[in-house]
């Protein structure tokens, strides 16, 4: 009867610590589609109004703008519901690559800050780095690189933005 017990608490064990893991991953998974969503509803809203949209890009948030066409001066965005990400302290965006990586391996150096601007013409400008925000319309496409801090984890998501089109593609 004691071997019987024992071995239910550690099979007890061993599923605790397996439902932690899946649970974090969860919400690794949950953070990076709310930006995903974020940077669909920019596009969206820059096509279908006449002010241009901009997400700014840090290693700990990710915080939508609006902008009149052809100025600098950002409005952050009130009328969406979602309007900034705040990225746990768990997880990082870790650069912002002016280059569609559209594979696992494909991890081109990258900066923060970052701007990303949508504009209504379904163009996307990228700049990257100290003083980002020129941001020209059709320069380049966008890779924004998420993962967790904790290399054990493995955790590690893209989303790809390509320029002329502004067509958006989540990778988890």
């Amino acid at each position: 009867l004691m071997v019987v017990v024992v071995i239910i608490a550690i099979l007890a064990a061993v599923a605790v610590v397996s439902f932690g893991r899946d649970n974090t991953k969860g919400k690794f998974d949950g953070v990076t589609r709310q930006m995903n969503q974020l940077i669909q509803s920019a596009r969206n809203d820059a096509i279908s109004s006449p002010d241009d949209q901009l997400i700014s890009i840090t290693a700990s948030s990710f915080t939508l703008y609006t902008a009149q066409v052809g100025s600098v001066d950002l409005i952050q965005t009130e009328t969406s519901g979602l309007n900034r990400v705040e990225i746990p302290d768990w997880m990082e965006i870790s650069g912002v690559a002016m280059t569609a990586a559209t594979k696992p391996t494909d991890n081109p150096v990258s900066a923060l800050p970052a701007v990303i601007r949508f504009y209504g013409t379904q163009e996307v400008g990228v700049d990257t780095g100290e003083g980002a925000g020129e941001a020209i319309p059709g320069t380049s496409s966008a890779t924004i690189f998420i993962q967790s801090k904790d290399s054990t984890l493995g955790y590690f998501a893209r989303i790809v933005i390509y320029g002329t089109t502004g067509y958006v593609h989540y990778y988890p």
